[in-house]
């Protein structure tokens, strides 16, 4: 009785890992991401929803010399197989996510914007950086 429920139960975490594999696997997209000087994008990925549509999520960091901005966003833009827009968003970045301090040497800010197409019907995004007010690091 122990052993089946032993089975059952690694029968069941690996159907789960399954399941969250399949949904957050990333697609062909081709992407391309700018920023300004303040703020740099570390990552960029388009993935599936849960229940559908795609999200394009990555990460955000300061560039070097530069101390977290005071109003940053990222502008997420895509497009389809024939280059037609399919739509654009913003997502604001947490700046208190980007201050460096000692238990936070390499601060990073996430970003997430949700669009209502499969990954498949997106074939390139676009992810800019912008910053509000910029001021060196002392």
């Amino acid at each position: 009785r122990i052993m089946k429920t032993k089975t059952l139960s690694l029968d069941a975490g690996a159907a789960v890992l399954l399941f969250a594999s399949s949904t957050i696997a990333s697609t062909n997209t081709v992407i391309s991401s700018s920023s300004e000087n303040s703020v740099r994008i570390s990552s960029a990925r388009v993935v599936r929803a849960l229940g559908g549509g795609s999200y394009v999520t990555g990460m955000t960091e300061p560039s070097f010399g530069y101390a977290a901005p005071r109003a940053a966003h990222v502008h997420v833009t895509v497009y389809d197989a024939n280059g037609k827009l399919l739509a654009e968003k913003i997502d604001k970045i947490n700046g208190n996510n980007l201050v460096r301090w000692h238990l936070r040497p390499r601060p990073r800010a996430p970003y997430t914007v949700f669009f209502p197409w499969e990954p498949s019907q997106i074939a390139k995004a676009t992810v800019i950086e912008h910053s509000g007010y910029a001021y060196p690091a002392s």
